[in-house]
């Protein structure tokens, strides 16, 4: 079964339908939950959805889309991943090891090749 990470603009996409996305990201959303696909997100995520819909869309229209949002994790929909200390540092460390290793590689402007 695959895993799904639904980030902050991909819940703001599906409840807001003036968004670009919305039609598409609303069809995806469906289909993960009709084939028993794993969705994750975190409650880092979560939080910034709250704020933001709630300055994006009408106040009823935002109590809904959190109210869906709680029943879909309460129900198993979706996976919320609590971001612990020790998950914030590990994310930390990640991201500085990433960057470092970008900073190692040779650089390839003017051999025709471009940037890696």
């Amino acid at each position: 079964m695959k895993t799904i990470f639904i980030d902050t603009w991909s819940w703001i996409n599906l409840f807001n339908r003036k968004e670009r996305q919305h039609q598409q990201v609303s069809q995806l959303y469906q289909t993960f939950r009709e084939v028993g696909r794993t969705i994750i997100t975190t409650d880092y995520i979560l939080d910034e959805v709250d704020t933001m819909l709630f300055k994006r869309v009408p106040v009823n229209a935002a109590q809904k889309a959190i109210k869906i949002m709680t029943t879909a994790v309460e129900q198993g929909y979706v996976n919320l991943i609590w971001i612990t200390p020790e998950r914030f540092e590990a994310a930390q460390k990640l991201r500085t090891d990433v960057t470092q290793r970008r900073r190692q590689f040779p650089s390839w402007e003017g051999q025709g090749v471009g940037s890696p």
